[in-house]
């Protein structure tokens, strides 16, 4: 058997949805009746390579903050799709998904886990399970619990979705309905998860800047540069300006917003207000302070007061010159 859409032999086909009472139905690969329901329900996604977790393109950041057009998924389907990834976040619709490492931290943290899969998408991985949801609220950032076998994904990850092969050979499967739940708040749903795997927060965790080191006042060459950013990296950048403005400059609110706005109109192009609201927000809540390493790319040594003094292993300070 051939797949009505991308011409593949397959096993087995299913009749495609949405097409009512129309006298022919396409027949399609599982691959194809999985790749169209991303599409229905808004999610971003870009082809991995086969049986393997790794983007099959140079750079899937720009699928962090836009959707693949119709074109791009043919072109794919023509020939580069070997798995597929569903990116989370606010570019899905503020999708997240509760990825759990094994059967037993799953069934922990859902006693009911047939009621679950009743009400969303889940997916049996190669040794765990993925739970989809949406959240109302801004979903903050992905978080991982190394000592929990779970990880919280949102902002800046992807999951591979099914009908995926794992390295292993294991493939994704769905064992969810075809629909995707919505939370009021993302991040509460986290917080209830890790209270029934017993996790105990630290003390950080309403996070708050560190207190070791003193705002720098001064903005170095590296804040500088992110003007005019190209698609890809917009979010990133919009993150690390808001967090530098109200932390190292300490601006109220409203003026952060104001000069995000002001920065957002360099970009080529834009970021939709939207999602930049959304990044200002996550900035807000947390208590991200970013180092030298994170910006080394940017950095012009011999402009930078901080490398200055680094060089000299002394503290930066506002007089160094």
């Amino acid at each position: 058997m051939e797949c009505d859409l991308c011409g593949r032999a397959t096993s087995e086909r299913f009749p495609l949805p949405g097409f009512g009472s129309l006298s022919w139905v396409p027949w399609v690969c599982s691959f194809c009746l999985h790749i169209d329901w991303y599409r229905r329900m808004g999610f971003s996604f870009f082809p991995l390579k086969p049986k393997s977790k790794e983007p099959a393109l140079a750079s899937w950041k720009v699928y962090q903050e836009r959707r693949p057009t119709d074109d791009e998924i043919a072109g794919w389907m023509n020939g580069i799709f070997g798995n597929v990834a569903v990116v989370c976040g606010p570019v899905s619709g503020n999708l997240i998904v509760l990825d759990f490492d094994n059967e037993e931290t799953y069934h922990k943290a859902f006693r009911d886990f047939e009621g679950l899969q009743k009400a969303t998408f889940v997916v049996r991985t190669s040794r765990g399970f993925h739970v989809y949801l949406r959240s109302i609220n801004d979903p903050g950032r992905t978080e991982k619990y190394e000592g929990l076998g779970f990880e919280y994904r949102a902002e800046g990850s992807y999951v591979a979705a099914p009908p995926s092969i794992h390295p292993s050979g294991a493939v994704y499967t769905r064992v969810g309905e075809w629909q995707v739940l919505e939370v009021e708040d993302g991040q509460e749903a986290k917080k209830l998860v890790l209270n029934k795997l017993g996790y105990e927060p630290p003390k950080t965790w309403n996070t708050k800047p560190p207190t070791d080191r003193a705002p720098l006042k001064y903005t170095p060459p590296c804040i500088q540069r992110l003007k005019g950013v190209a698609e890809g990296f917009r979010n990133e950048a919009a993150m690390r300006i808001t967090c530098f403005l109200l932390r190292e400059i300490e601006l109220e609110e409203g003026e952060v917003w104001k000069r995000l706005l002001w920065w957002n109109s360099f970009n080529k192009p834009p970021l939709d207000e939207r999602e930049l609201r959304s990044v200002f927000k996550s900035a807000l809540k947390g208590g991200y302070r970013y180092g030298c390493n994170s910006m080394k790319e940017y950095c012009i040594p011999g402009l930078c007061r901080i490398a200055y003094a680094k060089e000299r292993g002394v503290k930066c300070s506002p007089t160094h010159l």
